[in-house]
C-alpha cells in the first residue's frame, strides 16, 4: 500500500496522556450506485508519458512504429519528446516538439530500427519542458475491495528482437480465469478472436489455424463440459487445440482431452531449472523454429503447474524438467495426433513467460500452435 502523499498527524491530549493518530488527506465523492467513495489525494507529475505497449517483439530487420502518448496534469506545457535506444538501434526522428495545453492528451510516434543481431532490452520516453525532464508514468490500480493504489513506473518498454516465424494466422481463444496471452500472440503478427460460448461450434471454428483455451478455462466455463465434443471434433478435422492449465480440482469434465491424461498438482517453480528435450526429432520441436535448451532461459518465476502425471500412449512428451532433489517431470507439454489435427496440454506457464517478453516461450508455443499448417 502507498504511504499517504499528504500524511496528517493528530494529538490528542487526554488527562494528561498525549495519543498520536497517524491520517491522510482524502477525497470524499458521492457515487448513484456506491455511494460515499473515498479516495486517497495522490501527488503526481506535471507531465506524463506512457508508451504504447509493453513489449515489441522485432521478428526481422523492418522498422517497427512505436507510440508515445503525453499528457499534461496540471497547466499547459511544451518541450520535446525524446526516445532512448539501446545501442545498435537507430529511431527516427531523434526527437518531438509539442505544446499541450492544460490538462490535454497527445500521441507522438516513432520509428525504431533494429540491429541485425538478436536482443533484448528496454526502450525508454522522457519529455523536458522548461528546463525538466519527466520520464514517468501513473498506474492508477482501483478495485472495490482495496484502496486506490497509485504507481509511478519508468516510461519504458522491452525490446526484443529474435528469430521467430509463425505458420497459421488466425486464433481462436476461450478465455478462462483471465490472462494477457491473447495479447501477447498479436504481437508476433497472430490474428486473435476471443470466443463467446455461441461461437465454439464447428462450423465457425473452421476458419481458425488454431483454438487455444486459456488459463484454467476447464475450471470456470461451466458450457466447456459440452463444448469439449465440438474441440475434439475441430481436431479429428484438421484443427490444433492447445490447452492451457486448469487445476485438478472442480474440473467442470475430465474429458478435457480426445485421448484419457490425468492431472495432477506436479510443478517446476525454480524458474532456472534445467530442460531436456526428451523427444528431439518431435515437429513440435524443429518447426517452424528450432527449439534448444537455449530457449530455457530468462525464465520468470516458475517452469510450469499442474502437469498430467499420467496419459494415453498417443501423447508424445516434449520436454522434461525438475526442482532440486525432486524427481524429473515429463507432463508440461503433452502432444497427440487426433484424426487429421493435433490436441495439445500443456501445464507451461506462458500466462507468465508471454506478457514477461520471454524470447524462447514465443518461439515455442509459436510452434505449438503451427502444428498442422
Amino acid at each position: 500500500e502507498n504511504k499517504p502523499a499528504i500524511p496528517i498527524i493528530y494529538t490528542l491530549n487526554i488527562d494528561g496522556t498525549s495519543i498520536k493518530i497517524n491520517s491522510e488527506l482524502i477525497y470524499t465523492s458521492t457515487d448513484p450506485v456506491k455511494g460515499e467513495v473515498v479516495k486517497p489525494c495522490m501527488i503526481v507529475p506535471e507531465l506524463m508519458g506512457e508508451i504504447e505497449n509493453p513489449i515489441y517483439i522485432l521478428t526481422n530487420n523492418e522498422a517497427r512504429t512505436i507510440n508515445v502518448k503525453l499528457k499534461t496534469n496540471g497547466k499547459a506545457k511544451s518541450g520535446i519528446c525524446m526516445l532512448a535506444v539501446p545501442r545498435g538501434w537507430r529511431v527516427e526522428p531523434i526527437n518531438h516538439t509539442f505544446s499541450l495545453s492544460q490538462k490535454e492528451e497527445k500521441l507522438l510516434s516513432f520509428k525504431i530500427f533494429p540491429p541485425p543481431s538478436n536482443f533484448t532490452g528496454y526502450l525508454r520516453a522522457a519529455a523536458v519542458s522548461d528546463g525538466v525532464t519527466y520520464s514517468q508514468n501513473v498506474d492508477l490500480i482501483e478495485y472495490d475491495h482495496i484502496p486506490t493504489q497509485l504507481v509511478l513506473d519508468d516510461a519504458q518498454a522491452k525490446l526484443i528482437k529474435t528469430d521467430l516465424v509463425i505458420k497459421g494466422n488466425k486464433i481462436a481463444y476461450i478465455m478462462g480465469a483471465g490472462d494477457e496471452v491473447p495479447e501477447c500472440l498479436e504481437l508476433i503478427g497472430y490474428d486473435v478472436t476471443n470466443l463467446t460460448e455461441s461461437e465454439i461450434n464447428l462450423e465457425n471454428l473452421k476458419q481458425y489455424d488454431a483454438v487455444l483455451t486459456g488459463i484454467r478455462a476447464f475450471n470456470t466455463n461451466k458450457y466447456l463440459e459440452y463444448k469439449t465434443k465440438v474441440l475434439h471434433e475441430y481436431v479429428n478435422g484438421g484443427g490444433t487445440v492447445l490447452v492451457q492449465y486448469n487445476t485438478n480440482h472442480r474440473l467442470v469434465t475430465k474429458d478435457i482431452a480426445p485421448y484419457p491424461i490425468k492431472l495432477s498438482r506436479d510443478r517446476v517453480t525454480e524458474e532456472n531449472a534445467s530442460v531436456q528435450l526428451i523427444n528431439k526429432e518431435h515437429v513440435a520441436l524443429n518447426s517452424p523454429n528450432k527449439i534448444t535448451t537455449q530457449d530455457f532461459q530468462y525464465w520468470i518465476q516458475e517452469r510450469g503447474l499442474y502437469f498430467p502425471n499420467e496419459w494415453d500412449e498417443n501423447f508424445v512428451p516434449l520436454i522434461a524438467s525438475n526442482d532440486t532433489n525432486e524427481k524429473s517431470k515429463t507432463g508440461s507439454i503433452l502432444v497427440a495426433e487426433y484424426g487429421d489435427g493435433h490436441f495439445v496440454y500443456t501445464g507451461i506457464s506462458w500466462f507468465r513467460q508471454l506478457p514477461a517478453g520471454v524470447p524462447g516461450a514465443y518461439r515455442l508455443i509459436a510452434n505449438l500452435i503451427s502444428l498442422g499448417n
